[in-house]
């Protein structure tokens, strides 16, 4: 036994000296920045927080953000997560040492693309795929969709979703429209379509034309399929509705892969499908 003691001394010495500098392994390695102090924001953090095995710093944009850029380019970072545009844009002309630059909660991922810094993340608009197979599995009555848009990149995603949509036996109808032309065109086609499928756009914006949207698609007996729990309140058929803490759980998921692996892949967020039954009943009946 006293041969061994040299032994255990020296364990017990290595350990006490590893525990000293856990403080510096401690120190934060991820920043992530964040809009404002608004409960989606706040439960993305959580959920990012609960699922990744780093310390953190959290910066809000509506603090001090001279301050906000002096703490994020006084150090070298692993990596910075971005949560909104607000904070990409903020970001973006900062000169800041971190190795992965990772978004979440950007609509259109195909705004990200040109980006110096921010090569993937978590993006908020489902994948036409996935919502073309909820549709077929949840209301399949549904074959004909016109969705409405006005920006280019809703442009560009309805280009998308109509090439799968063909494919899938889906027959979609784009509509591009401005503020003056909104009614009048929908009046031509009613009997054209089974379903409005709502996508974000800046016409959408104002919760009062979604709301009257609805009403004249209740009106006319078509199915309305939306993406937030507004659209559900005020009459949608479907609605595909982010589970932001869920979300944010995916967003550290996805940058441990990319620490794993080095694969950088972006990725939609999680969302829960709901049914509206009264309006499926006053639809398609029992």
């Amino acid at each position: 036994m006293g041969t061994n003691k040299p032994i255990f001394t020296t364990i017990l010495t290595l350990l006490f000296g590893l525990c000293l500098y856990l403080p510096v392994y401690a120190q934060s390695q991820v920043a992530i920045v964040v809009p404002a102090h608004l409960r989606p924001y706040l439960e993305v953090v959580e959920g990012i927080k609960k699922q990744l095995n780093q310390a953190i710093d959290t910066y809000f944009l509506d603090t001090n953000h001279a301050l906000i850029q002096e703490k994020l380019q006084a150090k070298s970072w692993l990596a910075v997560i971005a949560i909104g545009s607000q904070s990409i844009s903020f970001l973006n002309p900062l000169a800041i040492r971190a190795k992965y630059f990772i978004y979440s909660l950007i609509v259109y991922p195909d705004t990200i693309k040109t980006n110096k810094n921010f090569f993937c993340g978590i993006y908020l608009q489902p994948p036409p795929t996935q919502i073309l197979s909820i549709i077929q599995q949840k209301a399949p009555q549904i074959k004909r969709i016109v969705i409405p848009f006005s920006s280019p990149e809703g442009k560009n995603y309805v280009k998308n979703i109509t090439a799968i949509g063909e494919k899938r036996h889906f027959k979609i109808i784009p509509l591009e429209f401005n503020h003056k032309d909104i009614l009048s065109l929908l009046n031509q086609m009613w009997t054209d379509f089974d379903a409005i499928l709502f996508i974000p756009d800046p016409i959408f914006s104002s919760e009062t034309i979604v709301k009257f949207f609805i009403q004249q698609a209740m009106m006319h007996k078509k199915a309305v399929i939306g993406y937030n729990r507004f659209f559900l309140e005020q009459g949608a058929l479907l609605c595909f509705i982010v589970d932001f803490e869920k979300t944010g759980a995916k967003t550290a998921s996805l940058l441990t892969q990319i620490l794993q692996t080095g694969l950088c892949v972006s990725e939609p967020a999680f969302f829960n499908i709901h049914i509206n039954k009264q309006v499926w009943n006053y639809l398609y009946g029992e």
